[in-house]
């Protein structure tokens, strides 16, 4: 059996336990492969066949992998690495000024920054085509689930490069005039802010210094907590240079906001940074930052 197993075993099939391991699902693992569940299933038993013993146990909470699956996920994780790497330097030589470029981001810098200026980067290179990541997850870069990262935490491992762009400016406490209008004197604001798993981010932390007050609605997600705003739902932390961007809004004086010290990273593997379709993006990137911000 080792014999047709040395011939049998491919890469495809460690992918797939990768997959399926860090999915804990056939639904999830179709998405990272890019096929459908049924054809997870299938390679699944073919996998199993081959070996002639069960990689995953079926549970009511998904696929739980079995001791077998367990030793042989750091040789998966090797040739991924390699396959990753070699990937990487094939990449790394590539002189199109086309393609896709993946760029993860958090949810408010999509919708604030990126998506009302979209247009020029398009204007500027239209072969080269953006696929954004939105979410405040820290993709894995070594692991290429992207190509470029806007982070708010300075990479310590792996070989990235990064740059740090400008903060997000001051911030001031914003609500609706309507809500304002409405809110009866000595009346205290209700205030929309992070969930209890988000309170390390720099806003979390500026209204924690402002109100002793815990958030009456909180979010997971900054589009959500402005939509809440603009819905006349209270009052909230918001960098001045996105309150411009609505004319409903108004500045609620009376409270002094620390400043934000955050910063703001530009990161990507070293070996793709100079790939025309990559530098490009990051230099559209970048330079956005800096003219929104400064």
């Amino acid at each position: 059996m080792l014999a047709i197993m040395q011939d049998a075993l491919r890469w495809d099939d460690l992918a797939l336990l990768l997959a399926i391991q860090r999915g804990r699902s056939l639904q999830a693992a179709a998405l990272k492969l890019g096929c459908d569940a049924s054809t997870v299933s299938r390679r699944l038993r073919a996998f199993e066949s081959t070996l002639d013993a069960r990689l995953f146990d079926r549970t009511p909470d998904g696929l739980v992998a079995t001791n077998l699956a367990h030793r042989l996920m750091p040789h998966a994780e090797r040739a991924e690495a390699a396959v990753l790497d070699a990937r990487t330097e094939a990449e790394g030589t590539d002189t199109r000024l086309d393609g896709t470029v993946r760029v993860a981001v958090a949810g408010g810098y999509a919708a604030y920054m990126l998506a009302p200026n979209i247009h020029e980067f398009h204007d500027q290179h239209p072969k080269i085509r953006l696929e954004f990541l939105v979410s405040t997850r820290l993709v894995d870069l070594t692991r290429r689930e992207a190509d470029i990262a806007v982070r708010f935490v300075r990479p310590t491992q792996g070989d990235l490069v990064c740059k740090r762009l400008p903060t997000a400016g001051e911030s001031c406490v914003v609500a609706t005039k309507t809500y304002v209008r409405s809110r009866k004197e000595g009346e205290p604001l209700r205030w929309i802010g992070w969930v209890p798993e988000y309170q390390s981010l720099p806003d979390a932390q500026q209204l924690r210094a402002i109100t002793d007050e815990a958030p009456t609605i909180a979010c997971n997600d900054m589009v959500t907590m402005v939509e809440c705003l603009r819905g006349n739902a209270g009052a909230m932390l918001l960098p001045r240079s996105i309150l411009g961007s609505y004319s409903e809004l108004t500045e609620i004086p009376g409270y002094d906001v620390p400043p934000n010290e955050s910063s703001i990273w530009l990161v990507c593997h070293r070996a793709l940074r100079d790939v025309p379709r990559i530098s490009a993006t990051w230099q559209w990137l970048e330079a956005l930052t800096e003219r929104t911000l400064r």
